[in-house]
């Protein structure tokens, strides 16, 4: 029998409520989990949509930084294609940006906290 305190618990008891997500004033977190940005629950797979994203969004999305959804990098990979007249190298810029734009964001609501692996 294993030695994890919730073994013996039916798995409604284990995770009673809804799940809290990391903030940064939990004691013990990684400095990676620290965000004031808003986090929300997936209700797709989350897989299918990232198959579903065009080739150039799917490279850019493999060197964020930031925990982006599928749909979000569609959403805005979308925007920087028709704002850079289908430049794929500048739709990675415009998201870099974006990113960018964010991750300061980020910094000033957890006062100025950002975590290394934040920080290109």
């Amino acid at each position: 029998m294993p030695n994890h305190p919730f073994a013996t618990m039916s798995p409604k008891r284990a995770n009673p409520g809804k799940a809290r997500l990391p903030t940064s004033e939990t004691p013990g977190m990684s400095p990676n989990m620290q965000t004031a940005l808003k986090r929300r629950r997936r209700r797709t797979n989350p897989m299918d949509e990232f198959d579903r994203l065009p080739p150039g969004a799917r490279r850019w999305l493999h060197k964020a930084v930031l925990p982006w959804s599928a749909r979000s990098v569609a959403r805005h990979w979308a925007e920087a294609v028709s704002r850079t007249g289908g430049d794929e190298a500048a739709a990675h810029a415009w998201l870099d940006t974006l990113e960018r734009r964010l991750l300061a964001r980020d910094a000033l609501a957890t006062g100025g906290v950002v975590s290394p692996a934040k920080a290109r």
